[in-house]
């Protein structure tokens, strides 16, 4: 997995930014080896930001139980919105904007009343302190300062899936109601 051009600057920087949680550079080539293992095991030509979520989850994953049991269901929502549009769009980091509109579309999915800008900035940086997600702002190549947002060490398609699964369960009881 690892030719020339395999790896890009989205791939390099989401190991970065993982790894510099523990402070040790080891840890993120490891991440990247294991990303690259995880590539040639797709026969992917390139090394993916899901790739590293992967390598990351099999490290260390931050997906618990308790952290699933203390979300609310707009935390969920955010979650399984996030989780797609990494998972789609390929990046490793999306918008504030980009959250947001993909977060209309799960609620509307979902019966849900969508929550405002501020209360889905609130919910963001909730968490982000759980460690479940991570936020900087926006760098060279994009106009003002925006939020990004990825997932730390949990794959996008096992959020998707595992965030399916927990609103499916809400959604049934509130049938059963």
């Amino acid at each position: 997995a690892f030719t020339e051009g395999s790896v890009n600057e989205d791939t390099l920087e989401i190991a970065a930014d993982i790894a510099s949680i523990s402070g040790d550079a080891r840890y993120a080539i490891e991440l990247l080896w294991r990303a690259g293992k995880y590539a040639d095991s797709e026969g992917s030509m390139e090394v993916k930001p899901e790739h590293v979520r992967k390598a990351a989850g099999a490290l260390y994953s931050t997906l618990r139980n308790e952290h699933l049991t203390n979300l609310t269901i707009n935390e969920k929502l955010l979650l399984l919105a996030l989780a797609r549009s990494l998972e789609e769009s390929n990046v490793a980091y999306l918008s504030m904007g980009d959250l947001e509109r993909t977060y209309m579309i799960v609620c509307e999915e979902y019966n849900y009343p969508p929550r405002s800008h501020t209360q889905i900035w609130k919910h963001v940086r909730l968490l982000s302190a759980t460690g479940l997600v991570s936020t900087k702002f926006s760098g060279k190549g994009s106009r003002g300062r925006t939020t990004m947002i990825g997932l730390t060490s949990t794959p996008a398609s096992s959020m998707v899936k595992c965030m399916e699964a927990a609103l499916e369960v809400l959604s049934s009881k509130s049938k059963h109601k």
